[in-house]
């Protein structure tokens, strides 16, 4: 099921580990990178305490190192099949075990290593991460237009569902985010 891990650096020298899921190769951590590949910075992020959660405008240009990309809704896809197909149970497979709050690991962990890394929102005109032990949610991106078209993958602490949305924001309680984690998969 799994090949060895491998590592990946960023532009901004971040090394992530990898994880082999079925025949894609994912980055198992979140995105931290603050740079463009072209060097430029980028800054459409906030910092959270496992990752960079992105705005959508940070897709624009290659975030991911030489050779990845921005996860999409046919990389989420194709591991959701791998995985079964049952998005009501397919998050604890996903999850990162050994995280107090993070319940619905399974034993079959697949090195994806979800964790909480919580959403941003706006308080008294500053930019806040909450929900920093709770929710974790991941963009995806198409890039079949000019322009990425972005939908969201979610994870909660009190459940093992993996949530699909077509928007590039979410509605939780009483707060709207469009701030997420990003996980890269290495070009084919």
């Amino acid at each position: 099921m799994e090949k060895p891990a491998l590592t990946v650096q960023d532009i901004d020298g971040n090394i992530y580990e990898t994880v082999t899921i079925g025949e894609q190769v994912w980055m198992a951590e979140n995105l931290n990178v603050s740079k463009w590949e072209n060097g430029m910075e980028n800054p459409y992020w906030i910092q959270s305490i496992s990752g960079k959660l992105y705005y959508s405008k940070a897709f624009y240009e290659l975030l991911c190192p030489k050779g990845w990309h921005v996860s999409s809704k046919d990389d989420w896809e194709k591991l959701i099949r791998y995985l079964g197909g049952d998005l009501k149970t397919i998050g604890k497979q996903l999850k990162k075990s050994g995280i107090k709050g993070w319940n619905g690991t399974s034993k079959k962990n697949i090195g994806f290593n979800a964790v909480p890394n919580g959403i941003d929102f706006w308080e008294n005109n500053t930019l806040k991460v909450i929900k920093q032990d709770s929710i974790a949610v991941f963009y995806a991106a198409d890039y079949s237009l000019s322009y990425p078209i972005l939908s969201t993958y979610t994870l909660k602490n009190n459940s093992d569902e993996l949530i699909f949305s077509l928007s590039s924001q979410i509605q939780l309680n009483n707060y709207v985010s469009s701030r997420f984690s990003c996980r890269c998969v290495k070009d084919n």
